[in-house]
């Protein structure tokens, strides 16, 4: 038995009315319209029926998952179809039936959720994305721009900038939490979107971000250039971009700011 949410839609002098209630039963449609006359008797005009947005959680901190899962499931137009600690597990679940939305945790360990969100996008087109962060940094929001995240939130909000969060995504709208675009130096109005001026942080492409990783992890050039199949001069390029945009000089502050921006671990 799935929740269903149920819309009556109502023709009156004046206007169009509208009501919703939520009904419990299968997806048969006739089992739905006697639902709703039930709830609203006569006089109702056309209805439509919404399955509830089905929501991947994905976060492995066992405590965060599961007040997660109780205030989604609480909300009458959603529901957590999977709930998982790690990655392998989410990767697994490609074998399944699509869900509306990802909620996923931005920093499990030994996970790149950037990563694991681009298999899933590959898997299941039109699938949104809200990523949950715990410790703001500049190379995170750069990548999360870089895949286009429907919504950012942080372990700092509360549910119902969550909820807004889903809700906004489902409506392909973007959603920021407010200390997300305070960062960003920008306002979070209705129809907001990333900032176009420069008082945000520098924004690295993903292979940028792909050579920043292994450079900082201690790889040479030439390996890196190996690993991500391309020419040394051109990881040499991309390491000159990179520490511009930067406004770093040497190799050493590279790594420090990989380190402190949490792309490798020291």
């Amino acid at each position: 038995m799935r929740k269903l949410v149920v819309t009556a839609i109502s023709f009156a002098p004046g206007g169009i009315s509208q009501t919703v209630s939520v009904a419990w039963g299968t997806e048969d449609s006739l089992a739905c319209l006697r639902a709703v006359g039930a709830v609203h008797g006569d006089g109702v005009d056309m209805v439509a029926l919404r399955s509830d947005i089905r929501v991947l959680l994905i976060d492995d901190q066992t405590l965060v998952r599961e007040g997660l899962e109780m205030h989604i499931s609480a909300e009458p137009s959603m529901e957590v179809v999977a709930s998982v600690e790690n990655c392998g597990d989410a990767i697994r679940l490609l074998r399944g039936d699509p869900p509306d939305i990802v909620l996923i945790e931005a920093d499990i360990p030994c996970c790149d959720a950037m990563v694991t969100i681009g298999k899933f996008r590959d898997r299941w087109s039109g699938l949104r994305v809200v990523l949950m962060v715990t410790t703001l940094r500049d190379v995170l929001v750069s990548r999360a721009q870089s895949i286009a995240v429907d919504a950012i939130v942080t372990k700092y909000d509360s549910f119902s900038m969550v909820r807004s969060a889903i809700l906004g995504a489902m409506q392909d709208r973007r959603v920021y939490s407010p200390l997300i675009w305070s960062r960003l130096g920008h306002s979070n109005t209705p129809g907001s979107r990333w900032p176009k001026t420069d008082t945000g942080p520098p924004k690295l492409t993903r292979r940028e971000i792909e050579v920043l990783c292994r450079l900082a992890a201690g790889r040479t050039v030439k390996q890196t250039a190996e690993a991500l199949g391309l020419a040394a001069p051109t990881i040499d390029n991309h390491k000159s971009r990179i520490m511009k945009k930067l406004d770093i000089h040497t190799g050493i502050e590279l790594t420090r700011y990989a380190i402190r921006e949490g792309v490798v671990t020291p």
